[in-house]
């Protein structure tokens, strides 16, 4: 599960380790986990915010292209996450798991994010925006 997180006028930023932006936190789902709890703690361990509210928008279609590892324990080669737009909640900085797929996340101005970001990345950063329902 993916989400495009907003608090007020701003989105949430990902930085990845090679330095590159994204503002889809998310992953895949623990044994056990529905889509909203591996969304909600997804999104808690990548940004320390909980989610206040989420509505799906859509589906990434993901496939990878190198052979599968040994012992890979996820749906290969090809496989389909949920994306929503979220509306943040409180923060908490001691959800955030560091597993050395992010290096970190920040708030940031939703016009920032949208120079800073890949062109895919934008793409779908608009259709988030076309689809928010701030929270008043």
């Amino acid at each position: 599960m993916r989400g495009v997180v907003f608090q007020r006028g701003k989105v949430v930023m990902v930085t990845d380790p090679d330095g590159s932006f994204h503002v889809m936190p998310g992953g895949r789902r623990e044994t056990s986990e529905d889509e909203q709890r591996t969304l909600r703690r997804e999104i808690a361990e990548e940004t320390g915010y909980s989610v206040a509210a989420a509505t799906r928008i859509g589906h990434l279609a993901f496939e990878h292209l190198t052979p599968c590892p040994p012992g890979y324990p996820y749906p290969y080669p090809s496989f389909i996450q949920s994306l929503f737009v979220v509306e943040a909640g409180a923060f908490r900085r001691a959800a955030i798991v560091r597993d050395g797929w992010e290096t970190s996340s920040r708030l940031i101005s939703i016009q920032a994010a949208l120079s800073k970001v890949r062109p895919d990345q934008r793409v779908l950063l608009r259709a988030a925006i076309d689809r928010r329902t701030p929270c008043a």
